[in-house]
């Protein structure tokens, strides 16, 4: 039988007064010009704990401390927008239709659309597809 192998233990991440401590000494040492960005992967924080507590040291000022949350926020709301696009593109009801198909499910080697038909569908059904009984005129087929 094969050895099991072991789970990576995530490294401990230290408390701020430790961070900070570590941090003062740190600091000085670093060349780089996107110290938020090797603070975070130093310490492991993420971007809004290390922008506070480069601030606290006196490495960030007001204003680019204020640009950096707002970077993170404008990047945290389009991760939020991509994934409710994403959602919304994957729901059933968003795949083709025509006039013969309430739900095209595919194509025949031949080019031709196989699916669920208009005609095919009860009062209930039409409903899910966002027609009423009162519509019953303005249906496709």
């Amino acid at each position: 039988m094969a050895k099991k192998k072991r789970k990576k233990r995530h490294p401990i991440v230290p408390k701020k007064a430790e961070r900070i401590k570590q941090a003062k000494r740190w600091l000085p040492t670093y060349t780089g010009d996107k110290v938020i960005k090797a603070y975070r992967e130093k310490f492991r924080v993420d971007v809004i704990s290390a922008v506070h507590e480069l601030h606290q040291l006196g490495y960030l000022d007001m204003k680019q401390m204020e640009q950096a949350l707002k970077t993170e926020e404008g990047r945290i709301a389009k991760k939020h927008q991509l994934k409710a696009e994403k959602t919304a593109s994957d729901n059933f009801f968003n795949h083709d239709q025509d006039d013969v198909f309430a739900f095209i499910a595919g194509y025949t080697s031949g080019g031709a659309a196989y699916g669920v038909r208009w005609d095919e569908l009860d009062d209930e059904e039409l409903e899910i597809f966002g027609y009423e009984e009162e519509m019953d005129d303005d249906l496709p087929f």
